[in-house]
């Protein structure tokens, strides 16, 4: 079932991005190994608005420490696709071009903090609340968050079934 998966560019950026840095089981999917990795200051602290300040020189993230440490990698996952993936401060950006990073990085977020290549390798339950509470588990992320990334991954199955489907039914008209 899983080989019908259809990653996006997106994904297979983060990939490979995980891959080029050594990030390849879920326990190396940390806020303290990443951000160590890549030189990047963490501050926790009440009430802060979750952010990321960067520069080619810096990079400084902020995430309210209320959270549980579930959504704070989750938070992490979010504002750390805009040093990698984003240029200039976003203030200062058109309200349309704003849109649109953010869009990216709400992607990035599931593809980052639960990652299918990584998926691959574990051995996945057949009922969906099980899957659920295993991505959660393995991933650190909120029962929430990994019900919408496993609903992604059914989605981008399903997609991949059709269009496997559609090429051989094409393949096979061809051959006719």
């Amino acid at each position: 079932m899983l080989h019908y998966y259809e990653r996006t560019i997106l994904e297979e950026w983060v990939e490979k991005f995980y891959i080029m840095n050594n990030i390849r089981t879920p326990s190396d999917l940390s806020i303290e190994n990443i951000s160590a990795l890549l030189g990047i200051g963490v501050t926790f602290a009440p009430g802060v608005s979750d952010e990321v300040m960067f520069d080619e020189e810096y990079t400084h993230i902020f995430i309210n420490s209320h959270y549980s440490p579930e959504h704070r990698w989750e938070v992490f996952c979010h504002e750390l696709c805009h040093p990698l993936r984003h240029m200039g401060n976003q203030g200062n950006l058109p309200n349309e071009f704003r849109k649109l990073q953010e869009m990216e990085a709400n992607a990035f977020q599931f593809y980052a903090a639960i990652p299918f290549f990584m998926i691959r390798k574990i051995r996945i339950p057949e009922h969906e609340n099980e899957m659920i509470e295993l991505l959660a588990r393995e991933f650190g992320v909120t029962h929430r968050f990994a019900k919408k990334r496993l609903e992604q991954i059914q989605r981008r199955i399903s997609h991949g079934r059709v269009h496997q489907e559609i090429a051989k039914s094409i393949s096979g008209q061809k051959q006719s």
